[in-house]
């Protein structure tokens, strides 16, 4: 077996002064989030955006690091990590140019943002408002059915995928909605999954 490796570069995509984590695009425009202060010599504070070949920072950016984001259907941009701004912690909306909270944020790091339908969902180290695993649906927090345990500590959520038979979680846990699950589950209604 060989392989060959060859080195692309995109016009317009630049490079950082710092580490990137995630990316999203919608209608075009790239967001990419990380820890960062620059992006292409444009400063931009762990957030920024590409937009008709020009870079910028993504409202007034975010004062932590960026773990997750992602695209809602109608262009505003979810972001999830380790921060403070927009009143809430570790999650925010930007719509237009202003970053609004997410509900009373988490009180742990975000690690997986993922859009369903018109759902945020969320996963990470957070405890609060549920363990590790959480969805916000414009008016409330609420738990995916069941909810998460791990035996041997507090279960972690890194990552999220939705799909049209549900939301998959992976990470650290051994029960999802009440059921044995080794670290991966879906979720598909008011049921959980073990994969």
């Amino acid at each position: 077996f060989s392989a060959k490796c060859n080195r692309l570069r995109v016009p317009g995509i630049g490079t950082t002064d710092g580490t990137v984590v995630a990316v999203t695009e919608h209608n075009g425009t790239i967001c990419v989030g990380g820890q960062f202060t620059r992006v292409d010599g444009v400063a931009a504070a762990n957030v920024a955006c590409l937009a008709n070949g020009t870079w910028a920072q993504a409202g007034d950016g975010l004062d932590g690091s960026v773990a997750s984001l992602a695209f809602m259907s109608d262009g505003t941009l979810v972001a999830g990590g380790k921060f403070l701004t927009a009143g809430g912690e570790n999650i925010a909306t930007l719509s237009g140019a202003s970053w609004s909270a997410v509900g009373q944020g988490t009180d742990g790091q975000v690690n997986a943002v993922a859009i369903d339908g018109s759902a945020i969902v969320i996963g990470g180290t957070f405890q609060s408002p549920f363990p590790a695993l959480a969805r916000f649906d414009g008016g409330a927090w609420n738990t995916l059915p069941g909810g998460l345990e791990a035996r041997d500590a507090a279960p972690t959520v890194t990552d999220l995928a939705t799909a049209q038979d549900g939301v998959y979680v992976v990470g650290h846990f051994d029960v999802a909605c009440g059921d044995a699950a080794a670290n991966v589950a879906r979720w598909s209604g008011a049921s959980a999954t073990a994969l």
